[in-house]
């Protein structure tokens, strides 16, 4: 997916402004934000956290896109989620692995049932076992990670962790399917098609 300010996605047929319910599944992007007072999340985001030292600004739009197909991804009218956000990756794409621990932390403590980290870290069990490990201790909490786009494959981390409660999501650029997108379309997380407004 290209950079793009993340107030500028939308995800189609979704409603603006609606709001979580109070007992909804919470639910953590850990990522590169999701965009403030965005039309169609900002009612479902129950708190939003910087490790960056940025803002919460979404320079990139890859946290609100992971965010809007985590609402709206199952097309219900009304979502059943609500939506803690950690921005761990900067307006320049870098994210810092003591980052992704802290968000990690700070997401189980703050009650999320299912964590997405649409990112990774090239290298070795043993050089991201601290990683891992965050992962499995939480064993409770059902997380999402990527193991992002890259040819030749390569081993990526927390995607490689191996540990039951991380479900790896696999994408091969060569296998996907030939999409047509309208020129306002970009494709997101999980090849939804996402709306430029």
């Amino acid at each position: 997916m290209q950079a793009m300010d993340g107030r500028r996605l939308a995800f189609p047929g979704a409603a603006k402004h609606g709001r979580a319910a109070p007992d909804a599944q919470r639910v953590a992007v850990i990522d590169s934000g999701v965009a403030p007072a965005h039309p169609q999340l900002a009612g479902y985001v129950l708190e939003a956290v910087d490790f960056t030292g940025e803002g919460l600004d979404d320079a990139l739009g890859h946290g609100t896109a992971v965010a809007l197909v985590a609402a709206f991804g199952d097309r219900r009218p009304q979502p059943e989620v609500a939506l803690l956000s950690a921005k761990v990756a900067g307006r320049d794409g870098r994210v810092r692995k003591a980052d992704v621990l802290r968000a990690i932390e700070w997401a189980a403590g703050r009650g999320a049932r299912v964590v997405y980290l649409r990112l990774g870290f090239r290298g070795t069990r043993q050089e991201h076992a601290a990683l891992c490990e965050a992962i499995r201790e939480r064993w409770n909490v059902l997380f999402f990670a990527s193991a992002v786009n890259i040819v030749p494959p390569a081993e990526i981390y927390p995607a490689n962790c191996r540990v039951g409660n991380l479900h790896a999501t696999w994408a091969d650029p060569r296998a996907r399917p030939q999409l047509r997108l309208a020129p306002n379309e970009v494709l997101g997380p999980g090849m939804a098609t996402l709306v430029v407004e």
